[in-house]
């Protein structure tokens, strides 16, 4: 089972893992990553991840899969999963605590925090995705991969999915959470900030947008592919109508299953 200590990654051992900037600790291995690495940062992440099982209905989509995939093996194999840019822990420590069966590891450029006890079969690493994943210890080693708004910090996403491919298990299920900035009015309608001719106007698309097409291109990797649109509301809520006066910038929720065959990685349930 994981422990809960935190494993330095070799290439980064000899140089600081955080820095300050302002009051603040930011982690030292990636600057595209500009968040902070706090408490303060911590708490708001951990908020944010009881907003996001309030919204899904829970830890994650696509039951079915997910359950199947972390079933106990026949021959004893332990279920494994990962937890890509863990943040707060808080994820990986639910899942850990509703699969005991199960290993999960949380991966991440800055140490972690948690605010709670961390179950024996939790445990945290210290590194990059984008490095990490391409290691062969990773090959075929999990059977669940999640990660969870790592779009605007990952340099090469789509190269980052075939890491994770290459990293499940025959029957293995990669769950990805990103969000689309902006904000919305009761009608989701989206709310502009800027005017249209302003030329500090910025309508690049982030290419969150692309991952469900590009699961899709890797043709006959994945079992099945699904994608579903999550709104965050902000604001009061209205009593009577249980409808909220704002909605964030909506969250796309995306899933991919590796089919069961070991060869070629084919079938799969549908998300």
């Amino acid at each position: 089972m994981a422990s809960s200590a935190q494993q330095n990654p070799s290439s980064e051992s000899d140089a600081p893992v955080l820095r300050d900037l302002h009051g603040r600790k930011l982690n030292n291995v990636n600057d595209s990553y500009r968040l902070p690495a706090d408490l303060v940062e911590r708490d708001r992440q951990e908020l944010l991840h009881e907003i996001l099982k309030s919204a899904t209905g829970g830890l994650y989509l696509a039951r079915e899969a997910v359950h199947r995939a972390l079933s106990p093996g026949r021959d004893g194999t332990v279920p494994r999963v990962l937890d890509i840019g863990t943040g707060s822990g808080k994820w990986a420590i639910d899942m850990a605590k509703e699969f005991p069966h199960a290993e999960v590891v949380g991966l991440d450029l800055a140490p972690v925090n948690p605010s709670s006890d961390v179950p024996p079969n939790c445990g945290f690493k210290l590194g990059n995705c984008e490095t990490c994943l391409d290691d062969p210890s990773y090959e075929s080693a999990f059977d669940m991969i999640h990660a969870r708004f790592i779009a605007a910090d990952v340099f090469d996403y789509r190269g980052l999915i075939q890491h994770i491919w290459k990293a499940l298990r025959p029957g293995g299920v990669f769950l990805a959470i990103e969000g689309r900035p902006g904000s919305f009015n009761e009608h989701r309608q989206q709310l502009g900030v800027q005017d249209e001719d302003d030329p500090a106007r910025n309508d690049q698309p982030m290419y969150f947008e692309d991952v469900p097409a590009w699961l899709k291109d890797m043709e006959g990797a994945w079992g099945d592919v699904g994608d579903q649109l999550i709104w965050l509301a902000i604001g009061a809520w209205d009593k009577v109508s249980a409808t909220t006066a704002a909605f964030t910038g909506t969250s796309e929720g995306v899933g991919a299953e590796v089919g069961p065959e070991c060869e070629e990685r084919v079938g799969g349930a549908t998300l």
